[in-house]
């Protein structure tokens, strides 16, 4: 990984957990869609955050969940809001996106494993294609869907992109897709062998959704995750 220095440019509030920081490096930057930064916040402690920034892009989106029990990700925007220049290494990650290849595709997220999915996405949208991509975002309540506007209109204007929603807690009034994001994949696509599916969420989520895929026909060499290596 390379080290690089960058200006924290802005930090702002899309829900009472989930911030979008955006930082801006002194120096040219490369990574692949899917690929993440190690944030340090000492010479000893470095912790990782998917970018969410599309391909090619100047500055740095994050986006960092902050639970209630998360000192993880909390003392992380600590440092963030303490600081206006902050120390970065990247690219890390072997669950990026394949450009070479070119069949339906399945992007998966639960909660801020969105910004995972959204570099994919974004570097996905100005390469011409005929195959579908079809994303799913699962959450626990309607407020966590901090981004589903602009990806809602980014589905109205590529008529190859299908976007839900999945809500695990779901309000009265919710009429969208309910319960596990995984089983709502499933729900869809009773034949999963002829996609591609990048996910990215809690490592528990997505063992279970891999091994419920494995059982609907998907090939594992046609499943990425960065949790892979982690989970066996």
């Amino acid at each position: 990984m390379n080290k690089v220095q960058c200006t924290v440019r802005r930090i702002e509030a899309l829900t009472p957990f989930v911030h979008r920081v955006i930082l801006a490096p002194v120096q040219q930057i490369d990574y692949l869609p899917g690929q993440y930064l190690m944030l340090h916040l000492s010479d000893d402690d470095q912790r990782p955050f998917s970018i969410a920034s599309p391909q090619g892009a100047k500055e740095i989106e994050l986006h960092i969940g902050v639970g209630r029990e998360d000192s993880y990700a909390g003392q992380a925007m600590a440092h963030l809001k303490a600081t206006q220049e902050v120390t970065i290494s990247l690219p890390g990650g072997d669950a990026y996106w394949h450009p070479e290849r070119h069949e339906s595709t399945i992007l998966m997220a639960g909660g801020t494993g969105f910004s995972y999915v959204h570099s994919i996405l974004l570097s996905m949208i100005n390469v011409p294609r005929k195959l579908p991509i079809h994303v799913y975002w699962g959450v626990r309540k309607e407020a966590d869907l901090y981004d589903f506007p602009r990806l809602k209109h980014l589905a109205d204007t590529h008529d190859w992109l299908n976007v839900h929603a999945v809500v695990e807690e779901p309000s009265a009034g919710w009429t969208g897709m309910k319960g596990k994001v995984h089983e709502a994949v499933l729900t869809d696509f009773e034949d999963m062998s002829g996609h591609d599916l990048y996910m990215a969420g809690r490592f528990e989520m997505v063992g279970i959704a891999r091994d419920a895929f494995l059982t609907r026909g998907m090939p594992r060499e046609r499943m990425f995750s960065d949790a892979f290596a982690f989970i066996d």
